[in-house]
């Protein structure tokens, strides 16, 4: 067994610090920002995903899964269908309405 580079219990706990403090102050930055919902949830996201990518970029090679599994996490018809022969595709169906 190896021995990690970092105290992994002191990295975990730091983030998860420092994760909460940053959710802290979301709702007073969002109340000081005087923007929609919608224009606050868009730049949160848009924001989040450099943040994302670097950590996938970080961490892509450590994930021994096979393609077909990580395709379970994204699409689970698709890992369990790659032929893309989804349970109604080609069925058409009518809405009735109501008298």
């Amino acid at each position: 067994m190896t021995t990690p580079r970092f105290d992994s219990h002191r990295w975990t706990l730091a983030a998860a610090l420092s994760g909460a403090l940053l959710i802290s102050f979301s709702a007073i930055y969002y109340a000081l920002s005087d923007v929609s919902p919608t224009t606050a949830a868009f730049f949160r996201a848009a924001y989040a995903l450099p943040v994302l990518f670097v950590l996938w970029w970080l961490r892509r090679t450590r994930d021994r899964r096979p393609a077909r599994r990580r395709w379970l996490a994204v699409d689970p018809q698709r890992a369990q269908n790659p032929a893309g022969d989804r349970p109604g595709d080609g069925v058409v169906s009518a809405t009735v309405a109501a008298p």
